[in-house]
């Protein structure tokens, strides 16, 4: 049997890195029910430098009775593990990532491989649509991440994280 004082460092992937169970709030309305019934499984986030999503992670999913933050919990999804995530870099007119932003391989080795789509790419549509945008178009992704985040800049990258469970 393992001591109390060993169990926790097994539960870590390296000294101090423990798994994180990520809580997050459901509030784009059109992607509600489609989180709730597991049809949709991913999520686009703001990157947290602090508690970032990493794989083997849990997340939380959970929605509002009333005001976010001012209200009850309505619902809530099971924890589940975090199964991939993707670094997004969004500007102005491209989102560019390290991995494919659809199979979540990785393009190449070395800081020089990337993937630099525009936002109206046939990609960008299918991220939008796994992300659960409506309608399911890069443009629309593009312009729901701004409305919670503010309009991206041309030369200001914002990072983001495409986490699935």
């Amino acid at each position: 049997m393992i001591a109390p004082s060993q169990r926790s460092i097994t539960n870590c992937r390296s000294w101090g890195d423990r798994m994180t169970t990520h809580i997050t709030a459901m509030t784009y309305p059109p992607k509600i029910e489609a989180v709730k019934s597991g049809e949709c499984r991913q999520t686009t986030r703001i990157y947290n430098e602090k508690n970032p999503f990493k794989v083997d992670d849990f997340i939380l999913i959970h929605g509002w009775e009333g005001r976010p933050y001012h209200s009850r919990w309505d619902w809530r999804r099971p924890k589940e593990p975090i199964t991939q995530v993707i670094d997004l870099i969004a500007l102005e007119h491209t989102a560019t990532f390290c991995q494919n932003p659809i199979t979540g391989k990785y393009i190449g080795t070395g800081s020089l491989k990337t993937l630099s789509l525009p936002w109206h790419d046939d990609v960008m549509d299918e991220l939008a649509r796994l992300d659960g945008i409506v309608p399911a178009t890069g443009l629309e992704y593009k312009s729901v991440l701004e409305g919670f985040h503010g309009q991206f800049a041309k030369y200001i990258p914002i990072r983001f994280q495409v986490t699935r469970w």
